[in-house]
C-alpha cells in the first residue's frame, strides 16, 4: 500500500469556524490592527469563539519545544488562562458551535488522542482511545453531538467520527485507500473526505452514519467546505501546477473555476456566506503576506491584510466578518494579532 502523501501541495481550507449569516465586508468601522498576545515563546493555533467575543491558542510559556499547553483568553484582556495541565506537543483548538466546549489535540505519553474542555478548563477528558496514530484536522458536526478527525495510521489516513458524549469511534474510510481534510455538510448526514486516487485527490462525502463513499466531483480536488444552504461546495484544485478554487454545484454537478491566481501559491482559505478569506504570499520571498477576499456575487478581490511573517498565517473570521485573528512569527517567537472593522487599506508590517 502506497504511502498517504500527507503534505499535499494545494489549497487548504480552514474548517474550525462557523458559518453564520453576516453583513456587506465594506459596511464597517475603520480598521484597526490589534496585538492580541505579546507573551515570550510562542503562540500559534488561533482560533475566535463562535461569539467572537474569545479566543483559544496554543501557547509554549516561554520554554519551546513540547512546552504547550491551551489557553483561552477574553478579547480585551492581556491574561490568558490555562486550560490544559499536562505539558507536550498540543495542537487543533477547535469551539463546538455553541461556544460551550473546545476539541483539542494533545501528545501524550507518546500518542495524540482527542481531549475536550469546557471554555474553563474545568471539564477536561479524552475523546478518543485510538492508540498508534497521529490525528489532525478535528471538526465538529453542526448539532456538536459528533467530532470529525483524520487518524494517520501506518501512512494511511483514516476519516474517523468520535461520538462526544460516548466516546464511540466510527471509522469512515475502509481499509486501502487514504482519505483527509474531513468537514461536515450543513444537516449532519454527510462528511466531505478529500480521497487519494493514484497521485491524484478527489472530493467526495461520506454517509456520516457510514457506508460507500459518493464522488462530488468529476475532476480533481482537495479540502471541500459546503456552501451555506447547501447548494454547493468549494474546494482546491491544481491546475498545471497552480492552485486555485473550485466549486461544483451539488443539484446540476456543473464545476467551474472560482479563484485562481496564478503562479501566486495560495496557502489556506475559509468559506463565508459573503465570500471567501483566503492567504497568498505576496512576493517570491514568502515572507510577506496578503489575506485577502474574494465577493461571491462579483468576484473582486479586496487585500484584507498584509502582513509580515516567516511563515504561512494561520488565520480566523469571525461570524460577523468585523474580526480576523492571526499568527504572526517572527523567529524566534511569534504572536497573534487582530484586525478590526473594514479591510481597505490595512497594512501591517
Amino acid at each position: 500500500m502506497a504511502a498517504c502523501a500527507v503534505g499535499v501541495a494545494i489549497i487548504a481550507p480552514v474548517t474550525g469556524s462557523q458559518l453564520s449569516p453576516a453583513g456587506a465586508v465594506g459596511a464597517r468601522e475603520a480598521p484597526v490592527l490589534i496585538q492580541l498576545t505579546s507573551l515570550p515563546g510562542r503562540e500559534s493555533f488561533p482560533a475566535l469563539s463562535p461569539s467572537g467575543d474569545r479566543i483559544a491558542f496554543v501557547w509554549d510559556g516561554g520554554r519551546g519545544g513540547l512546552n504547550q499547553a491551551v489557553h483561552v483568553m477574553t478579547l480585551g484582556s492581556d491574561a490568558p488562562e490555562r486550560l490544559t495541565t499536562e505539558e507536550g506537543l498540543c495542537e487543533w483548538p477547535v469551539w463546538s458551535h455553541d461556544g460551550r466546549t473546545i476539541a483539542f489535540i494533545p501528545l501524550r505519553d507518546g500518542n495524540p488522542e482527542l481531549w475536550v474542555t469546557d471554555a474553563q478548563g474545568q471539564a477536561l477528558r479524552q475523546l478518543t482511545h485510538v492508540g498508534g496514530a497521529w490525528l489532525y484536522s478535528p471538526s465538529w458536526s453542526p448539532d456538536d453531538t459528533r467530532v470529525a478527525f483524520v487518524a494517520l495510521v501506518e501512512g494511511q489516513g483514516r476519516v474517523c467520527t468520535v461520538d462526544v458524549r460516548t466516546g464511540a469511534t466510527r471509522t469512515l474510510t475502509e481499509p486501502g485507500p487514504c482519505e483527509l481534510a474531513p468537514s461536515w455538510s450543513g444537516d449532519g448526514q454527510w462528511v466531505y473526505v478529500s480521497r487519494q486516487r493514484g497521485s491524484e485527490w478527489v472530493i467526495a462525502r461520506r454517509p456520516a452514519a457510514g457506508g460507500p463513499p459518493v464522488r462530488v466531483t468529476s475532476g480533481t480536488g482537495f479540502g471541500a467546505i459546503e456552501a451555506p444552504g447547501g447548494d454547493a461546495v468549494y474546494y482546491g484544485r491544481l491546475v498545471d501546477g497552480a492552485p486555485e478554487l473550485w466549486r461544483v454545484s451539488l443539484d446540476s454537478g456543473v464545476e467551474e473555476r472560482f479563484l485562481g491566481l496564478g503562479s501566486r501559491q495560495v496557502q489556506s482559505w475559509t468559506l463565508r456566506p459573503g465570500g471567501v478569506y483566503f492567504c497568498a504570499p505576496r512576493d517570491a520571498h514568502a515572507d510577506t503576506w496578503d489575506v485577502a477576499f474574494r465577493d461571491l456575487s462579483s468576484n473582486l478581490d479586496e487585500i484584507v491584510l498584509t502582513v509580515t511573517s516567516r511563515s504561512p498565517l494561520r488565520f480566523d473570521v469571525s461570524p460577523d466578518e468585523t474580526l480576523i485573528v492571526f499568527d504572526r512569527e517572527l523567529h524566534p517567537e511569534s504572536d497573534i494579532l487582530a484586525l478590526r472593522g473594514s479591510p481597505d487599506g490595512m497594512a501591517a508590517g
